[in-house]
């Protein structure tokens, strides 16, 4: 029942399905198939593909179990900043460009040229430490990217386990790193399936967009589109089949045999069954950035559900009756916010300390 701890990868999975068949399909195809107008539906496109240099950002996440078994929700948020060089950004954007000669190293390049802070607190039910006293009701985690080196702030883990796990920042130079991890592939060798992205093109049945009244953000008119995603409509029209043959390419690269690749596959269409998602999205009417996106999943377990899940005879819905989450992006200071700074007493670590360990060896 471990699934039942982790449902973000879950929910995870969905949401960059459907956001990557989005942004797969023909946009005009795309934009057809909605109520909405075409200049509605070409800024809501616009929203999610616009760049910028800065932003300010906030995240709150808050899943909930529809359990008499587990009680208060998980809570997560994240307040962070994100910069990242506009010259390197866009020699990113541009396929052509010879920064790709050397894949690896555009890579690190990359890395050098993104700068973010993120602090993440997490509120910790009682049910979910296992009665763990040592385990914090709240639990906070800075993490950093600076000049190619990632931080990490341990304090709250070091109460978990002191002996363990250091205490204050740490960071380490990631580039080295990169050609250990990749070897001699391309990072950015991605080549989709053109039969998938054929099928994107066809509408997305279940999935229905709306235009709110506008609102005010920081004195400047934003529209607000609600689109609702019926996931288990999607997902067993034409755009499920695509997904399956998607998820099928990718379970046999990774050796994953047909036939545990189809009860992958069956188990998390399972789950898709009767999942439900609304999307709320704040855009700016003249520069389309994005101001908020809120997401709110509902996924419901049967007990036709969990014999799918884990063969007949398996209703566990007396125990588990569904999953929700809703998840609030709030974004603001587009191109105008300050690059993040280097964590005080931040303590770096030499790659010559990690190397042995990587290699099996005791670094001392």
């Amino acid at each position: 029942m471990n699934f039942l701890r982790k449902p973000w990868l879950i929910v995870l999975i969905v949401c960059l399905a459907l956001v990557g068949a989005v942004s797969a399909q023909d946009e005009t195809a795309f934009c057809d198939n909605l109520s909405i107008s075409s200049a509605d539906c070409e800024l809501y496109l616009r929203a999610f593909s616009n760049p910028f240099n800065s932003v300010a950002f906030d995240l709150d996440m808050s899943m909930h179990y529809d359990s008499d078994t587990f009680g208060d929700p998980i809570h997560m948020a994240v307040v962070g900043t994100v910069s990242i060089d506009p010259e390197v950004r866009a020699e990113l954007s541009d396929p052509n460009s010879d920064i790709f000669d050397s894949p690896i190293q555009a890579l690190q390049q990359a890395i050098g040229a993104v700068n973010t802070r993120a602090d993440i607190a997490i509120d910790i039910p009682d049910w979910s430490s296992d009665g763990y006293s040592m385990v914090p009701d709240r639990l906070r985690i800075g993490m950093a990217l600076i000049d190619s080196v990632g931080y990490i702030d341990f304090s709250d883990l070091h109460i978990l386990a002191p002996d363990e796990i250091p205490d204050g920042w740490y960071g380490m130079d990631i580039r080295p790193f990169v050609p250990i991890i990749f070897g001699q592939m391309n990072p950015f060798q991605v080549q989709p399936d053109p039969s998938v992205a054929m099928n994107m093109m066809y509408p997305l049945e279940g999935f229905e967009m709306v235009r709110l009244p506008d609102v005010m953000i920081d004195g400047r008119p934003a529209a607000v589109l609600q689109g609702d995603a019926d996931l288990g409509a999607i997902y067993n029209g034409v755009m499920g089949d695509a997904y399956r043959d998607m998820l099928r390419d990718m379970y046999a690269e990774m050796g994953v045999s047909p036939a545990q690749s189809d009860a992958l596959i069956e188990t998390l269409f399972a789950m898709y069954e009767n999942m439900t998602m609304s999307m709320i999205s704040i855009i700016d009417v003249e520069t389309a950035y994005l101001y908020t996106l809120q997401v709110d999943i509902d996924m419901p377990f049967s007990g036709e559900t969990w014999e799918r899940l884990f063969g007949p005879g398996a209703d566990m819905s007396s125990f588990m009756r569904g999953i929700s989450m809703t998840l609030t992006l709030e974004m603001r200071d587009h191109n105008a916010t300050a690059p993040a700074t280097v964590p005080e007493d931040a303590e770096i670590i030499p790659f010559t300390e990690v190397m042995p360990l990587l290699l099996g060896r005791d670094s001392g």
